[in-house]
């Protein structure tokens, strides 16, 4: 401390005072620099001013007492060392200063004691203040991690929780409501009972406290910690008191529910398609099935596949008849590299009768080109073989669903169609027609249906590839490629868009939203002679806004909130698969914009796209030049 001046504020009426204490400093070596006040005014002013470091109080002047002075010294929140220094006090005086917060008190008559006093008192403020500093850094980065501990003393009853443990349990620690029954109020209802016999077995029985459950904020939020404790014994080991930790972990458990979401999506589909499907990863682990490859193993619903098809049947290559072992079935194959094509296999369950089946299996890759498992489609040819004659169309299109599977669903689909209008042109019985309309009905509505998955699939898994895109060019391609669709014949196309209008975006995302909003106009118009589809473009604020308005059937108010919902059909002539919007919704976040709908009931519709606008974007804030493009005839 001798090394550094310090400026020591003297509140002290008695000059001769003032200057033995200044004497008495100088001589033990104290490098500083003095102001003496006697008034509240004097040191009010001295505290802004000359910024103290120590101050040294007499007890009792006219114009100030020490009582007052440090109460105005708290009050200004400072926090450097406040020294009593005075005449013969009692020793309840004494404890009470301490108490106070005082930092120390000398008597005028042993001022030898000051130097050693102020120099304690200098050095307790500079660990406090390195503390406070420390425990605020730890305070910091609880917050950042989420991160609150507690400590429960079993002897007393009485908890003791950090900052950030109020902050996760949503109450303020001005509060301090900390306490056990404060804590099992705070669990949810549905979680006390687990977290109580927790508690009681590692208490009584030592076990390991660690779980995860939920809690029940007082403003009725739900969030989920992770925590663990461990128990402190005596001597003569009795638990007296528990440490413990909690961890904000609701963002990952939201993460992991949106996963399990996607998951169960993922394989409702793959249960909902009628050819079995496994994947591995590169160890050649299964990590995906479904449905149809456990009735394929004849393996009861409940029951997980293991890693090893021999466990279940032997198999057999039809073209040589001979046994293929477990590391040369197609999928082993296709995790070393080897992509298997619509290859046939007989095989034998170790319960149930044979089957033939058709493989297709190939290695999968991440987007670095790196090996990441393995994919088979396994289709049971059993029945179809039984019916060859009758159902070789259909095979043959299977076949080619599953050859392109992992690729592309529309290719098999289109080829379907196709059979089917051959199949029509060489059967004439009424009732295989019959049949054969209600296949091509299904085919085109599973089209449907898959296209639109896969459509949502690319468009989340997808980077945009933007472009620069003419967009009236691109209105009127979208405009010709629906122009044989029904209902167009009396419709009236207004394109109110610049036509040197350049906007940099993602051409095929952007086109397929167009398609399905003017697609869905020319579905839903009314039958009136005025029936008008407007596109329509301007720049505002930094944002680019295609607006498409029709006067169709419009949308009823309570149906507005849920036509961009999945599977979402709102008028009763739908026949689509109620994707259209969901899909165009997903294009329009992809592209970092958004989708708003205005609708009168009955009289017209307005979607309004909004995209931030990417330079250079040659479009004015008002359209000046407009075109009017009819449908052609």
């Amino acid at each position: 401390m001798a090394n550094k001046r310090l400026r020591i504020l003297l509140i002290e009426d008695f000059a001769a005072d003032a200057d033995l204490i200044q004497m008495h400093l100088k001589k033990t070596g104290f490098d500083f620099l003095a102001y003496v006040v006697e008034d509240r005014e004097s040191y009010i002013k001295a505290l802004a001013e000359f910024r103290p470091s120590v101050i040294l109080s007499d007890h009792s002047l006219p114009a100030l007492d020490s009582k007052e002075a440090f109460a105005i010294y708290k009050e200004h929140g400072y926090d450097i060392p406040f020294i009593l220094v005075t005449g013969a006090v009692s020793e309840e005086f004494a404890a009470e200063t301490i108490k106070s917060g005082v930092d120390d008190y000398v008597l005028k008559s042993n001022l030898t004691r000051l130097p050693a006093a102020i120099r304690s008192s200098l050095q307790k403020k500079a660990s406090e203040q390195k503390n406070k500093i420390s425990e605020e850094r730890i305070a910091r980065a609880q917050r950042i991690a989420g991160l609150g501990h507690w400590e429960w003393d079993l002897i007393d009853n009485t908890m003791e929780w950090s900052e950030e443990t109020y902050r996760i349990f949503g109450i303020e620690p001005e509060k301090r409501e900390a306490g056990y029954e404060r804590f099992t109020s705070a669990v949810h209802p549905d979680d006390r009972d687990m977290v109580s016999r927790a508690l009681q077995q590692m208490i009584l029985k030592g076990a390991e406290y660690n779980l995860d459950h939920r809690i029940l904020r007082p403003d009725g939020m739900i969030r989920f910690v992770n925590e663990q404790a461990d128990v402190l014994h005596d001597s003569y080991g009795h638990a007296i008191k528990i440490t413990g930790a909690l961890l904000d972990i609701t963002e990952r458990k939201m993460f992991e529910q949106r996963l399990d979401n996607e998951r169960k999506f993922l394989q409702a589909v793959l249960d909902n398609i009628n050819v079995g499907i496994q994947a591995c990863n590169p160890e050649g682990k299964i990590i995906l099935y479904n449905d149809a490859l456990k009735a394929i193993q004849n393996l009861p619903p409940f029951e997980v596949p293991t890693d090893n098809w021999n466990d279940y049947f032997k198999m057999f290559d039809l073209k040589n008849n001979e046994q293929v072992q477990a590391s040369e079935d197609p999928l082993s194959r296709a995790r070393n590299g080897e992509t298997i094509v619509n290859q046939s296999f007989y095989i034998q369950p170790t319960n149930g009768a044979s089957r033939t089946v058709s493989i297709n299996a190939q290695p999968l890759y991440d987007q670095e080109g790196l090996p990441i498992g393995a994919v088979s489609a396994i289709h049971d040819l059993t029945q179809l073989k039984l019916s060859e004659e009758k159902l070789r169309y259909k095979i043959k299109e299977l076949d080619m669903f599953i050859y392109k599977a992992s690729h592309d669903l529309k290719g098999p689909l289109s080829s379907m169609a196709g059979l089917l209008n051959l199949a029509k042109i060489e059967f004439d019985n009424p009732e295989v027609l019959e049949y054969l309309d209600k296949l091509e009905q299904s085919n085109n509505k599973l089209e449907v249906i898959l296209h639109g998955l896969l459509e949502v699939v690319h468009i989340k898994q997808g980077k945009p590839a933007v472009t620069e895109i003419c967009l009236y060019a691109l209105i009127a391609d979208v405009v010709s490629s629906l122009k044989n669709l029904p209902k167009c014949e009396r419709m009236e196309f207004i394109v109110d868009v610049n036509p040197d209008v350049l906007l940099i975006n993602d051409e095929r995302l952007l086109r397929g939203i167009l398609q399905n909003l003017i697609h869905n106009a020319i579905k839903y118009r009314r039958e009136i002679a005025e029936s008008y589809i407007r596109v329509s473009a301007y720049k505002n604020a930094g944002q680019f806004f295609i607006e498409v308005q029709d006067n169709g059937i419009g949308i009823q108010e309570e149906l507005k909130e849920k036509v961009f919902d999945m599977f979402f059909r709102g008028h009763y002539t739908s026949t689509g698969s109620g994707l259209g919007l969901y899909i165009v919704k997903n294009a329009i976040e992809k592209l970092n914009g958004t989708i708003e709908v205005h609708s009168e009931y009955g009289k017209q519709t307005t979607f309004i796209l909004q995209f931030p606008v990417v330079e250079p974007v040659m479009v004015s804030d008002k359209v000046e030049k407009k075109e009017r493009a009819k449908k052609p005839k």
